[in-house]
């Protein structure tokens, strides 16, 4: 358990979208301790919690498999390499932030965080929505629902890349219409 957060925390520092995908990838795609829909109900019940999500989520997954060693080990392991790692970066930061180079990269991390971003909310939600779609009403009500919030917040903020959350919802209302005939499954 140590090892499998120490390498996630080692991968993801800064937390966010790329923290829970590979927290995703790791304990549903590749080991299967979690089923896809448990792992959505999980991300879904942190996300209720007041604070930082990520850690809700080290925390419930380390107490699901060894209590409270788990829970220990599962924040240490994410935490140790991660801060390490961004207090290194953000030194080195200081002696690079004024040069054009910088800037131009930083302009071009925020379409590459909404892409992520996006997958990210598509693999944790889709479980359910499989799972869900034989009351037949659930998906096309998520997709008009991640339409108007993506409207939203195009609205709101018009730095997120607006395509990226139409792009986003069109698969989701796809995968909803053509699984239909098809039956649940979930491929990983």
């Amino acid at each position: 358990m140590a090892g499998l957060w120490l390498s996630i925390g080692a991968q993801s520092f800064g937390g966010g979208a790329a923290t829970s995908y590979l927290i995703q990838q790791t304990f549903v795609d590749r080991l299967r301790l979690v089923d896809p829909v448990d792992f959505a109900r999980m991300n879904a019940m942190v996300q209720l919690a007041p604070g930082m999500n990520l850690l809700a989520l080290t925390t419930l997954l380390g107490w699901r498999f060894h209590r409270l060693a788990g829970v220990l080990v599962s924040l240490f392991g994410l935490l140790l390499p991660s801060v390490s790692i961004s207090l290194l970066m953000s030194a080195a930061y200081l002696s690079v932030r004024d040069l054009p180079v910088t800037q131009d990269a930083l302009r071009g991390v925020l379409p590459v965080m909404a892409g992520v971003s996006v997958v990210t909310m598509f693999r944790s939600t889709w479980p359910i929505v499989v799972e869900r779609r034989r009351d037949g009403v659930l998906g096309p009500t998520l997709c008009a629902l991640i339409v108007l919030g993506g409207m939203a917040l195009a609205w709101l903020r018009e730095d997120i890349p607006v395509f990226v959350l139409y792009l986003a919802s069109g698969a989701l209302l796809a995968g909803w219409v053509f699984g239909v005939e098809r039956g649940p499954r979930w491929t990983g």
